[in-house]
Protein backbone atom coordinates (compact mmCIF):
# COMPACT_ATOMS: atom_id res chain seq x y z
CA UNK A 1 0.00 0.00 0.00
CA UNK A 2 0.66 3.84 -0.71
CA UNK A 3 0.36 6.79 1.52
CA UNK A 4 -1.43 9.83 -0.32
CA UNK A 5 1.80 11.95 -0.41
CA UNK A 6 3.62 8.90 -2.58
CA UNK A 7 0.34 9.02 -4.46
CA UNK A 8 0.58 12.68 -5.28
CA UNK A 9 4.35 12.69 -5.81
CA UNK A 10 3.91 9.77 -8.94
CA UNK A 11 0.95 11.73 -10.72
CA UNK A 12 0.78 10.60 -14.09
CA UNK A 13 0.42 13.07 -16.64
CA UNK A 14 -2.82 15.43 -16.22
CA UNK A 15 -3.38 14.33 -12.61
CA UNK A 16 -4.56 17.47 -10.57
CA UNK A 17 -4.23 15.64 -7.16
CA UNK A 18 -5.04 11.85 -5.17
CA UNK A 19 -7.56 12.18 -2.34
CA UNK A 20 -8.23 8.94 -0.30
CA UNK A 21 -10.60 7.52 -2.47
CA UNK A 22 -10.60 9.47 -5.80
CA UNK A 23 -8.29 11.10 -8.57
CA UNK A 24 -8.65 14.20 -10.25
CA UNK A 25 -7.48 14.74 -14.30
CA UNK A 26 -7.61 17.45 -16.31
CA UNK A 27 -6.56 16.51 -20.50
CA UNK A 28 -7.47 18.38 -22.83
CA UNK A 29 -10.93 19.54 -22.70
CA UNK A 30 -11.76 16.86 -20.56
CA UNK A 31 -12.12 17.16 -16.35
CA UNK A 32 -11.93 13.65 -15.10
CA UNK A 33 -12.30 11.72 -11.51
CA UNK A 34 -11.85 8.29 -11.05
CA UNK A 35 -11.78 5.65 -8.35
CA UNK A 36 -8.45 4.29 -6.95
CA UNK A 37 -7.47 0.92 -8.26
CA UNK A 38 -6.73 -1.34 -6.05
CA UNK A 39 -3.08 -1.20 -6.33
CA UNK A 40 -3.21 2.95 -5.44
CA UNK A 41 -5.54 2.18 -2.43
CA UNK A 42 -3.18 4.15 0.47
CA UNK A 43 -2.43 3.46 4.30
CA UNK A 44 -1.62 5.22 6.92
CA UNK A 45 -0.26 4.18 10.57
CA UNK A 46 -0.94 0.58 9.61
CA UNK A 47 -4.74 1.49 8.85
CA UNK A 48 -5.75 1.10 5.28
CA UNK A 49 -8.13 3.36 4.21
CA UNK A 50 -10.53 1.21 1.68
CA UNK A 51 -12.83 3.45 -0.57
CA UNK A 52 -16.13 2.67 -0.40
CA UNK A 53 -17.97 0.32 -2.72
CA UNK A 54 -20.71 2.78 -3.14
CA UNK A 55 -19.17 5.03 -5.66
CA UNK A 56 -20.16 3.52 -8.80
CA UNK A 57 -24.01 3.92 -7.85
CA UNK A 58 -23.37 7.28 -6.49
CA UNK A 59 -21.30 8.79 -9.58
CA UNK A 60 -23.95 7.15 -11.88
CA UNK A 61 -26.45 9.52 -9.71
CA UNK A 62 -24.53 12.31 -10.00
CA UNK A 63 -24.38 11.84 -13.60
CA UNK A 64 -27.83 11.64 -14.09
CA UNK A 65 -28.41 14.62 -11.47
CA UNK A 66 -26.00 16.76 -13.70
CA UNK A 67 -28.34 15.30 -16.75
CA UNK A 68 -31.35 16.70 -14.99
CA UNK A 69 -30.44 19.86 -14.09
CA UNK A 70 -28.48 20.76 -17.64
CA UNK A 71 -32.29 19.55 -18.99
CA UNK A 72 -34.76 21.78 -16.48
CA UNK A 73 -32.87 24.97 -14.89
CA UNK A 74 -30.26 27.41 -16.19
CA UNK A 75 -27.61 26.59 -13.74
CA UNK A 76 -24.31 26.86 -15.75
CA UNK A 77 -23.41 23.31 -15.18
CA UNK A 78 -20.23 21.18 -17.46
CA UNK A 79 -21.27 18.98 -20.05
CA UNK A 80 -21.15 15.02 -18.67
CA UNK A 81 -19.72 13.17 -21.55
CA UNK A 82 -20.13 10.04 -19.65
CA UNK A 83 -19.49 7.26 -16.62
CA UNK A 84 -17.72 3.82 -17.37
CA UNK A 85 -15.66 1.56 -15.39
CA UNK A 86 -12.15 0.72 -17.06
CA UNK A 87 -9.09 -1.44 -14.92
CA UNK A 88 -11.28 -1.52 -11.79
CA UNK A 89 -12.15 2.01 -11.51
CA UNK A 90 -15.11 4.22 -12.08
CA UNK A 91 -15.09 7.06 -14.02
CA UNK A 92 -17.06 10.51 -14.36
CA UNK A 93 -16.15 12.70 -16.95
CA UNK A 94 -17.17 16.27 -18.07
CA UNK A 95 -15.83 18.65 -20.22
CA UNK A 96 -13.67 21.21 -18.76
CA UNK A 97 -14.56 24.62 -17.85
CA UNK A 98 -11.86 27.70 -17.11
CA UNK A 99 -13.13 29.75 -14.03
CA UNK A 100 -11.95 32.55 -11.84
CA UNK A 101 -11.02 32.50 -8.53
CA UNK A 102 -13.34 35.06 -5.73
CA UNK A 103 -10.03 36.47 -5.30
CA UNK A 104 -9.48 37.49 -8.52
CA UNK A 105 -12.31 39.48 -8.79
CA UNK A 106 -13.34 42.88 -8.03
CA UNK A 107 -15.74 43.82 -5.03
CA UNK A 108 -18.54 44.14 -7.49
CA UNK A 109 -17.68 41.30 -9.73
CA UNK A 110 -18.27 39.22 -6.59
CA UNK A 111 -21.63 40.75 -5.56
CA UNK A 112 -22.64 39.42 -9.39
CA UNK A 113 -21.55 36.14 -8.46
CA UNK A 114 -23.05 35.83 -4.92
CA UNK A 115 -26.47 36.90 -6.35
CA UNK A 116 -25.88 34.52 -9.38
CA UNK A 117 -25.33 31.84 -6.49
CA UNK A 118 -28.17 32.85 -4.45
CA UNK A 119 -30.63 32.71 -7.74
CA UNK A 120 -29.01 29.04 -8.20
CA UNK A 121 -29.73 28.12 -4.68
CA UNK A 122 -33.42 29.45 -4.97
CA UNK A 123 -33.89 26.91 -8.08
CA UNK A 124 -32.66 24.28 -6.69
CA UNK A 125 -34.74 24.77 -3.72
CA UNK A 126 -37.65 25.21 -5.86
CA UNK A 127 -37.42 21.52 -7.39
CA UNK A 128 -39.71 18.78 -6.21
CA UNK A 129 -40.20 15.07 -6.78
CA UNK A 130 -42.96 12.70 -5.59
CA UNK A 131 -40.29 9.77 -5.61
CA UNK A 132 -36.70 9.43 -4.05
CA UNK A 133 -33.47 9.69 -6.21
CA UNK A 134 -33.12 11.41 -9.59
CA UNK A 135 -36.57 11.73 -12.16
CA UNK A 136 -36.55 9.57 -14.91
CA UNK A 137 -34.19 7.07 -13.04
CA UNK A 138 -34.59 3.72 -11.12
CA UNK A 139 -32.98 3.59 -8.09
Amino acid sequence: MVTNEELNERCEPGCLGVLTDKKYFHVGNLFIKRTLRRHEWQSTEDILLVPPTTHPQRWKNDAAIVQYLREKTNIPLPRLLGTWEDDGAFHFCTEWVDGVSMAELSQEGQEVVKQEVEQHVATLRSLRSDTPGVPGEQL
